[in-house]
């Protein structure tokens, strides 16, 4: 069955609480959510929403990016929200759902990286199942970030993008693969040099 993007939203907030809101039933069973967070280090402990699961979180000095994902059963709720139980600034974050994921075993790979320039990276990984889809992932709180645009990678469509007012950003981008093997690094680029931290998971 061939992998597919549902839907695709942003959330921010300065309060203790960021919340996503899905399309009406886009969160049906049997679709797999992911979630990037981009925030302060200051601003942990993290409560993600019932039934979330942390995948990694990557840490540059004191930015911060974090991924969750979740396979979506019966009597979703309409909305999901993140408590940050800390020092609050800007949490940011990037939702993306798919169809056609493998429930079983959503993530089959990932790597995560860090960066302070213009060309953020993801590590490459290794398909070993097929077909895939490649979620190239951004996460921040970094300063100057807010104001940097993100070209995708090449032959990745970007699919949700997401700025703080000062600080930080999340950002998605998918590539749709049916061959297994290595993918090399990833690489996006910014208008400008920022701090980012990366993530390739592949579905």
């Amino acid at each position: 069955m061939a992998i597919a993007l549902v839907d695709a939203v942003t959330a921010y907030s300065t309060t203790s609480t960021l919340t996503f809101t899905p399309t009406p039933g886009a969160n049906a069973t049997g679709r797999v959510g992911v979630v990037v967070l981009g925030y302060w280090t200051s601003s942990a402990p993290v409560t993600p929403p019932s039934g979330w699961t942390l995948l990694d979180s990557n840490t540059l000095s004191s930015n911060v990016g974090a991924v969750y994902y979740k396979v979506f059963g019966a009597g979703e709720p309409s909305t999901y929200a993140w408590t940050f139980g800390g020092s609050l600034d800007e949490q940011i974050g990037a939702m993306g759902i798919y169809s056609g994921v493998n429930t079983t075993t959503p993530v089959q790979v990932y790597s995560k990286s860090s960066s302070a320039n213009d060309t953020p990276t993801a590590t490459g990984v290794t398909l070993t199942a097929q077909p895939a889809q490649l979620l190239f992932m951004l996460g921040s709180n970094s300063s100057g970030a807010a104001v940097n645009a993100v070209t995708p990678p090449e032959n990745y469509t970007e699919r949700a993008e997401r700025h703080g007012t000062s600080y930080g950003g999340a950002y998605i981008a998918d590539r749709y693969v049916t061959a297994t093997g290595a993918t090399g690094d990833v690489a996006a680029s910014l208008a400008a040099a920022s701090a980012w931290v990366s993530f390739l998971v592949a579905l």
